[in-house]
């Protein structure tokens, strides 16, 4: 578990004392040993240190041990870009690299980098560290249960991201604590079930830079978007909706002059002329929409 440092007897207790503290969780386990092999007794000792101090997490179905596991093998990932990154895939349940390279490009993530194809190496790159580090499974980018909620609960209390799946979505539908809303940088809603985002879903979004909406489904794509719903969104850089009704595109998309990835995947499409509007667009993903024919805006 130690790697090359596994010899002396103190380190042996340690890293035993190391893994107890993972209650047994494989993926804790391996995670943290990924983070420290090649360590010094020193980092052992002070990793121990951090697993038994209490857990700040607010996530009551994570077992403690586990949360502060997983954030020790977060906090050990080499430099802000790989956990920017690691965040992005877990709190926006990123699925592919070319879904990641949409969010990393529209987001700005990558430093120095300008040409699409040296993003997509840099994202390849930061993918094969991640599931070195086993912090990503092997196939494609599936993260573990417990490794995404650690992910959430990380940017929902550091980086003012806001999460919500299916039904959960009821109880926010106004957005009552407005004050809230206004710090948000990211915004993810999944398996939506309503028929349609109410106009006043949103105020002043002055931090706002992605704002992703996956309906259900199984709904048949019956989720629309009010005309005026992104007024407020002036800095928002990504747009991801998913399996909505979008018939036509609401004309306030065109008001976003920040926008730099739209993302409209297996939606129900018609006129979207309203996207030539968008001077800094630069990756524009129609997957599985239905549509016949481009505006001569694009």
């Amino acid at each position: 578990m130690a790697g090359d440092y596994v010899e002396g007897s103190e380190l042996k207790c340690v890293a035993r004392d190391v893994a107890k503290e993972c209650v047994g969780l494989p993926v804790s386990i391996v995670a943290v040993a990924r983070a420290l092999r090649s360590a010094s007794i020193f980092k052992w000792k002070d990793a121990l240190k951090q697993l038994r101090r209490p857990s700040s997490t607010n996530f009551k179905h994570i077992q403690p041990e586990a949360y502060k596991a997983t954030a020790l093998s977060y906090d050990k990932l080499e430099g802000e870009e790989l956990k920017n990154l690691f965040l992005l895939i877990g709190y926006a349940y990123v699925e592919s690299i070319d879904e990641l390279l949409r969010y990393g490009v529209g987001l700005g993530l990558f430093q120095g980098i300008s040409k699409l194809d040296e993003a997509r190496d840099r994202v390849s790159t930061l993918v094969y560290k991640l599931k070195a580090s086993c912090m990503l499974l092997d196939e494609g980018l599936p993260m573990h249960d417990v490794i995404r909620d650690v992910a959430i609960s990380i940017v929902s209390a550091e980086k003012n991201v806001f999460t919500a799946t299916g039904e959960l979505f009821d109880g926010c539908m106004e957005w009552s604590d407005e004050n809230a809303v206004k710090l948000y940088t990211s915004i993810v809603l999944r398996d939506i079930k309503t028929n349609v985002l109410p106009d006043r879903v949103l105020p002043e979004c002055p931090q706002l830079k992605l704002f992703s909406v996956r309906a259900d489904h199984q709904e048949s794509s019956s989720l629309t978007i009010p005309n005026n719903f992104f007024e407020k969104m002036i800095q928002v850089r990504v747009i991801n909706l998913t399996y909505m009704n979008l018939l036509p595109l609401p004309s306030s998309l065109g008001l976003l002059s920040n926008l730099r990835t739209l993302s409209l995947c297996y939606c129900k499409l018609l006129d979207i002329s309203v996207t030539g509007e968008l001077k800094k667009l630069e990756i524009l993903c129609l997957r599985g929409s239905d549509i016949q024919q481009l505006p001569v805006e694009l």
